[in-house]
């Protein structure tokens, strides 16, 4: 396990060092200060309501490398956080066939140009909402890269392992894939023991922009 989170970590100006504490249940206090007789903490609250749309990010609360010596794979970051945002809860923009959502440093995408582009997750259909709030289905999207994020205007953005089970973390396996933006991947990496930062590099004919773990002791950026 790496470092204590401390307040400063993303998205955690409620108390990030407290990781036994639940956002939906610090939202809802939120909520019954919005309407208490305090005037302080009416106003705390509905502050903190407003920033957060009403709810709270996900919280990063460790993190590790993957460094993967033994093959020839990019090192990889792998990230514990207390729950990651539903996806009805995400707003998608799009851009050349690319569908993006950002959420306090929590990323999901999508590859798909509608009819005959559906081959992707077996045909799996995806039910997303628009920053416009539009209702879109998505059928057979396939999943991209971090790459492709990048050259668009949503980056940057840093592919990663995530958990919501320490149990995960310890053990070393059965993450799942994820995303987050640049700034939330650096935070994490800040938590992990080992001294490492992220570096950047461009892979393929296309230049794509890529965020790798290095260890310190390699030199800064």
């Amino acid at each position: 396990m790496g470092k204590q989170a401390t307040s400063e970590s993303f998205g955690l100006s409620f108390g990030a060092e407290n990781p036994a504490l639940d956002r939906r249940a610090v939202a809802s206090q939120w909520r019954q200060e919005a309407n208490g007789t305090n005037e302080l903490d009416r106003g705390i609250a509905v502050e903190s309501l407003a920033h957060y749309g009403g709810r709270l990010p996900m919280k990063i609360l460790d993190a590790q490398v993957d460094w993967r010596e033994d093959v020839g794979n990019d090192p990889r970051l792998e990230v514990l956080v207390d729950e990651t945002p539903d996806r009805s809860e995400l707003r998608f923009q799009h851009d050349d066939g690319l569908w993006v959502a950002i959420d306090n440093g929590y990323v999901e995408y999508f590859s798909w140009s509608g009819d005959g582009n559906d081959g992707g997750f077996s045909g799996r259909c995806f039910e997303i909402t628009t920053t416009d709030g539009e209702q879109v289905t998505l059928r057979g999207p396939w999943s991209s890269r971090a790459g492709c994020v990048n050259q668009r205007r949503f980056g940057p953005v840093v592919d990663v392992r995530l958990a919501t089970d320490p149990a995960v973390l310890e053990r070393g396996y059965t993450f799942r894939s994820g995303t987050l933006t640049l700034s939330a991947a650096k935070q994490a990496i800040d938590l992990a023991e080992e001294d490492a930062h992220l570096e950047r590099v461009t892979k393929f004919d296309s230049d794509e922009l890529y965020w790798v773990p290095v260890r310190d002791d390699r030199g800064e950026i």
